[in-house]
């Protein structure tokens, strides 16, 4: 029998390495757009540091979710991390537009010091999306879901 987790055929391996990769495109975007030099290796240092030192206090209880359901629904749980997934990365988005509008570059990127600009960019998403949720229609053309 095959090992998936060494093969990369693991569903929740391949979830989140997918949610890295866009991240870094956009993180590669807005360095074309704010015609700053882009490095992929440095990217990934730098995003790693930026979650890494929030994913203990963002991404806790859903991990925990997540090892919960093992083995049968974790694929499942993972891909319905959605809108955690879309808070994240419009928080690393607007924080790499800050530090590159103020004519910061990859090389001095500092993400400890930008950690509670992530926060705060994270929260107003995740409120947002849950205002949205609320605001759905209770009633379509009449007829209750």
């Amino acid at each position: 029998m095959k090992n998936n987790t060494q093969q990369g055929d693991d569903p929740i391996i391949r979830v989140l390495t997918s949610i890295f990769r866009g991240t870094l495109k956009l993180i590669h975007a807005l360095a074309a757009l704010y015609d700053v030099e882009f490095s992929e290796h440095r990217s990934k240092a730098l995003l790693s540091a930026l979650l890494g030192s929030s994913a203990s206090v963002v991404h806790a209880p859903k991990v925990a979710g997540v090892f919960k359901l093992l083995p049968v629904s974790a694929p499942l749980a993972v891909l319905s991390c959605s809108g955690l997934n879309a808070a994240t990365t419009y928080a690393v988005g607007k924080v790499f537009i800050l530090h590159f509008a103020t004519g910061g570059t990859l090389l001095d990127f500092d993400p400890k010091a930008m950690q509670e600009y992530f926060f705060e960019q994270f929260s107003a998403q995740a409120v947002s999306a849950e205002a949205a949720d609320s605001a759905a229609p209770t009633s379509y053309a009449g007829i209750k879901p």
